[in-house]
């Protein structure tokens, strides 16, 4: 998520595709987060965003990295990962 701040600068903010409460059951990326000494509740999962109303009002743009796939909602792409 990129966000504009009231200076003109951007800031990136990444989000975590997934919902938090998901988080749980990805062992793995749980396992890494740990070990890397990155505290899981301090990261922003995707539904606690309102991504569409910030992309609507064009206060954020949203990049896609990796695997995933876009789906169309109402004429806005929503990423979705893949089961």
């Amino acid at each position: 998520m990129q966000s504009s701040k009231g200076d003109g600068q951007a800031a990136a903010v990444p989000v975590v595709n997934m919902r938090r409460s998901r988080m749980a059951g990805c062992r793995q990326a749980a396992w890494l987060l740990y070990h890397v000494g990155v505290d899981a509740s301090a990261l922003l999962f995707a539904d606690e965003v309102d991504m569409e109303g910030l992309i609507m009002d064009q206060r954020a743009s949203l990049v896609v990295v990796g695997q995933d796939v876009l789906r169309s909602n109402g004429g806005l792409s929503l990423h979705t990962p893949r089961q």
